[in-house]
């Protein structure tokens, strides 16, 4: 069989599609709509009479065999015995998806998962027909050589086949699995988010429900880290160039992290240097995945003092920035021996650091390979019992189209700023904030020298920590003194929860800081026009009150599984958005014709039986009357491909599963407009 292209397959590969019982014709039409020479049958008997009388009439076995996984490996085995090099593809049902990993250790890997789609049926045949046609070229060439020389090639090729085959549908499997797993995710994170906004719980009730939703999270947090680590080890993992905010980067690994170094009572720290720029050029999510790791590991080994992130430009050499960011926090530390494994798989400090901490022991690793495929390098300094710094370094392309921050106006440079911080870090990170943009600034940790200092000059802005804020007479201050105050708080507090009159306050500035915080105040401040809302703006975070602002409207969710509908609608209880549910993409369709003017968003979700969401989008996105409805992809997929194939046909954004209910909100306010 000499195949060369995707047609030469549909007409020259023999598929016998071996059925558990007589229920099932529709995949049969299904398989014989695309391959010319499909076979059929049904149990085991009559399964191994049409293998071995394929053989008999033309003189070879069947190029591939697609069982039902009912039918049991025994069968596979029999078939691989009968013909050692028969490739055979697991299809595994929507109810019957049992003893997957008994076919998988004993080498039958390649699946093909129901429901049946074009992508997936082509996907694993011809994967299936590649392998064959290799095979055929192998055994070519060993007729060619002598019986030595095709002894060795045969050992060592077999072996670098085998091994790259083993990897690549490794990486297949659990890029399968990764749906299979995160639609249960999704149920249990989505249902547990619902619980936790449910005022009719009692206290015991909804802590068990944060609970579950925190574990729950945790959960996926290590499917993610196995699921990057598989594509790593195909060579699966690529990266993005694309402009970015550095500043966004940071606001994002500040919202994933504060929080518990709040719980803890540490410190979290940004220090940036003055020579970073604002844009650059690179994939900011990897670098965010890498910052996340390495800041989310200090603060879990630190119990006292605290964590501090410092970014700094080491060297800029036409065009190209050589970043370095240091995690330097004051925890348990790490031994010399556990310094030489560190970066090792599934390694932790100790047994015993395992045990106390947790986690899977692959974040280092995973973000070790991914500095290293931006040709970085990473490194640790280290005293056991003293404290740790991670040290990153990675070269960035600088985005000379976007401009640094810079303030029009030198009267604003000119201002006089105080800092009042007991926190000495907190102090100095927002002092260099400040002065990049040449404002005089003075600070002091001192209640007694903090009065002085306020007796003795006049400034123009004030930065108090909400600890020190109730000790002065800010009000005093501000009467005699016209100036504005800003009010330092924690990231995740909120005014007014203790008792304080916080009224003459101008501004909130949450820790930890960097610069387009420190932008957007000033800018507010001194309503500062002519400045782009991108620059101005960071990712805008919304709640149920902002959706209740967009008044009411009908959206269409196509979504197959009951339990992500119950989720959707749980999610969005409380708002003024109508869902109607279609239970796959045909039920969508027939929704649109209906009444083509009622919805203005429709959530797609990707596999669904009848007619999946990649099709059922392409045919609305045929039709000129539904120009004006966004429609937002739902997969556990999150692979480029599946990103691109989702944009290619159509949609105007992708949320991947379990989802994210802070995504789900701003992509309403993004894609719905105010009645």
């Amino acid at each position: 069989m000499n195949i060369t292209n995707h047609e030469k397959h549909r007409s020259n590969i023999s598929i016998l599609y071996a059925e558990y019982d007589e229920s099932n014709y529709f995949n049969q039409a299904v398989f014989k709509s695309f391959f010319t020479q499909v076979h059929s049958s049904n149990g085991l008997e009559d399964t191994l009479n049409k293998f071995h009388n394929f053989k008999d009439i033309n003189n070879t076995y069947f190029d591939v065999v697609i069982l039902d996984n009912r039918l049991g490996l025994d069968i596979c085995n029999k078939l691989r015995n009968t013909n050692k090099s028969q490739q055979i593809i697991i299809q595994i049902g929507l109810d019957n998806n049992k003893n997957l990993s008994d076919f998988y250790i004993n080498g039958f890997d390649n699946f093909l998962y129901e429901p049946l789609s074009k992508a997936s049926i082509e996907k694993s045949i011809y994967s299936a027909a590649e392998k064959i046609e290799y095979l055929n070229q192998l055994t070519r060439a060993k007729e060619e050589q002598n019986k030595e020389i095709t002894g060795i090639v045969s050992k060592y090729e077999n072996k670098l086949h085998d091994s790259e085959r083993k990897l690549e549908e490794r990486s297949s499997f659990f890029a399968s699995m990764s749906h299979e797993i995160r639609t249960p995710m999704n149920a249990i994170i989505g249902l547990s988010q619902v619980l936790t906004e449910d005022k009719s719980l009692n206290k015991n009730q909804l802590e068990t429900a944060k609970t579950i939703n925190r574990s729950s999270n945790m959960l996926l947090e290590i499917i993610n880290d196995i699921l990057d680590f598989s594509k790593m080890e195909a060579g699966k993992l690529s990266l993005e160039k694309t402009s970015f905010d550095l500043n966004m980067i940071l606001s994002y690994v500040a919202d994933m992290t504060s929080l518990k170094a709040k719980e803890k009572g540490i410190y979290l720290t940004f220090d940036i240097n003055h020579n970073i720029g604002k844009n650059y050029l690179g994939d900011s999510l990897r670098i965010s995945q890498i910052l996340l790791n390495l800041v989310s590991n200090a603060i879990k080994f630190t119990q006292k003092g605290g964590v501090i992130l410092s970014i700094r430009t080491i060297d800029l050499d036409n065009g190209k920035s050589t970043i370095e960011f240091e995690v330097k926090d004051t925890g348990i530390g790490l031994s010399e021996e556990a310094l030489l494994k560190l970066f090792q798989n599934y390694t932790q400090a100790s047994d015993d650091t395992s045990r106390k901490y947790g986690g899977t022991g692959l974040g280092l690793t995973i973000t070790k390979q991914l500095v290293e495929l931006m040709r970085g390098k990473i490194w640790v300094d280290s005293v056991e019992g003293e404290g740790s710094s991670f040290f990153v370094n990675i070269k960035l392309d600088t985005d000379k189209e976007k401009r640094n921050y810079r303030l029009p106006s030198r009267d604003i440079m000119n201002m006089q700023v105080m800092i009042i911080d007991s926190d000495l870090n907190s102090r100095e990170s927002l002092t260099n904030l400040i002065e990049y943009f040449r404002m005089p600034v003075k600070g002091s940790s001192n209640l007694d020298e903090a009065i002085r200092l306020l007796n003795e000059d006049k400034y123009d802005i004030l930065f108090v920590d909400k600890y020190m804020y109730k000790s002065i007479d800010v009000n005093k201050y501000k009467l005699n003194k016209k100036c504005h105050v800003i009010l330092i708080d924690d990231w995740k507090n909120i005014l007014n929860n203790d008792g304080t009159d916080y009224d003459v306050v101008d501004e909130v500035l949450k820790k930890p800081f960097q610069q387009q915080m420190i932008f957007e105040i000033l800018s507010r401040l001194y309503s500062i026009n002519g400045i782009q809302n991108s620059e101005l703006t960071q990712v805008d975070k919304f709640n149920k009150e902002d959706l209740l602002a967009l008044g009411e409207h009908t959206i269409l969710v196509a979504e197959d599984n009951l339990i992500n509908q119950k989720v959707m609608s749980g999610l969005l209880s409380g708002t003024n958005l109508k869902l109607i549910f279609a239970d796959d993409g045909q039920k969508a369709l027939d929704a649109l014709k209906e009444n083509p003017q009622k919805y203005e968003l429709i959530f797609m979700d990707i596999n669904m039986p009848n007619l999946d969401g990649y099709m059922a989008t392409q045919i609305i996105r045929q039709n000129t009357l539904y120009d004006n409805i966004s429609i937002i992809g739902l997969s556990g997929h999150s692979s480029e491909e599946d990103l691109k194939k989702a944009k290619d046909v159509g949609m105007q954004d992708y949320i991947v599963k379990p989802i994210d209910v802070e995504i789900l909100h701003s992509m309403l306010i993004k894609h719905i407009k105010n009645n």
